[in-house]
């Protein structure tokens, strides 16, 4: 890899924060500037720049109800010709993302989305993802099942009814302070949610729920841990996806923080090993961790304990996957 380019802002000032998000859709890219002061101080503002056998700045975005404080451009999220940026400082930390559209030249804003229920402090769209008709928003410090457990909000434009709020995603746990929707990725029928300090084996040690997409709604599918869970690794600080393959930021996990890659492959409900059968393996592996156990991929069910249901649950996935 080498440098090909170097992209500024044509308005540079001091202490913006320019290049604190940034997104690329052929030839086409975001860079953000959150504490750009368009809007009043600490506003936020993004970069459009495109290519055209140089870079060159297109349009410079902002929120048309910003109000300064607001730090539009924590979040970004692009897709095509769809960019969305957050700005969770907005109306005193409960948060607001914003759906820019291409006209024929220029990007423009068409949708802002909001929690319904946010609260003051939610940070919703500090975490975003968009891919085609379907916008993801974190809202990791919503307080609706524990305080900061958080949650993540599905919005989809529908033909009728333009955008609108289509799912609410929450942990199964009711751990205070796990952080679901710190990081999401979506791509096609699959989701990740990434709760930095979720329990495992009784730690904060962080982990990424998988969710798929089955007829209309979201189902959990699995959850992803550390092989080795640390506490305090924020194992899910960072998610992303393309396809069968997954990786998952833990900048705290010692001793200089890691990136772990994960592959869905051919592995099914019961495959605790993730060696594309059910066997003897998964089944000692699962009654080695009998009883109560939060957050572990060999809960099956998804109810917190290690038991016979679990078991079931195995045998009758046995044999290859």
């Amino acid at each position: 890899w080498s440098q090909t380019a170097k992209l500024v802002a044509d308005d540079a000032y001091t202490q913006d924060s320019f290049g604190r998000r940034v997104a690329i859709e052929g030839d086409v890219c975001i860079v953000t500037a959150p504490l750009d002061d368009d809007n009043g101080e600490s506003s936020g503002s993004a970069y459009v720049y495109q290519y055209d056998g140089a870079w060159f700045q297109l349009q410079k975005l902002t929120a048309k109800n910003g109000t300064p404080g607001d730090q539009f451009g924590l979040g970004l999220a692009m897709d095509g010709e769809r960019i969305v940026i957050g700005a969770p400082w907005a109306d005193d930390g409960k948060g607001r993302a914003h759906l820019f559209d291409r006209g024929d030249a220029m990007f423009f804003e068409s949708e802002v989305f909001v929690d319904p229920n946010g609260e003051s402090m939610d940070n919703f769209s500090f975490a975003i993802d968009v891919y085609g008709d379907n916008v993801v928003i974190g809202s990791y410090l919503d307080d609706d099942v524990a305080i900061d457990a958080g949650s993540v909000l599905i919005f989809a434009r529908t033909f009728d009814a333009g955008w609108v709020l289509h799912e609410q995603l929450y942990p199964e746990s009711e751990t205070l302070g796990q952080q679901f929707g710190v990081s999401v990725d979506i791509d096609n029928t699959v989701l990740l949610v990434g709760s930095r300090y979720a329990p495992v084996d009784g730690m904060s040690a962080g982990d990424v729920s998988v969710f798929e997409r089955e007829s209309m709604y979201w189902e959990k599918q699995a959850t992803i841990v550390s092989e080795e869970p640390t506490i305090e690794a924020e194992f899910g600080w960072a998610v992303a996806l393309d396809g069968d393959n997954g990786i998952i930021g833990a900048p705290w996990l010692e001793p200089d923080g890691e990136a772990q890659f994960f592959n869905m492959g051919c592995s099914c409900i019961g495959d605790v090993d993730g060696d594309g059968a059910v066997g003897v393996a998964d089944l000692l592996q699962l009654i080695d961790v009998w009883g109560a156990c939060e957050s572990c991929e060999e809960d099956l069910d998804g109810n917190g304990i290690i038991d016979v249901s679990d078991i079931l649950q195995l045998i009758s996935s046995w044999g290859e996957c």
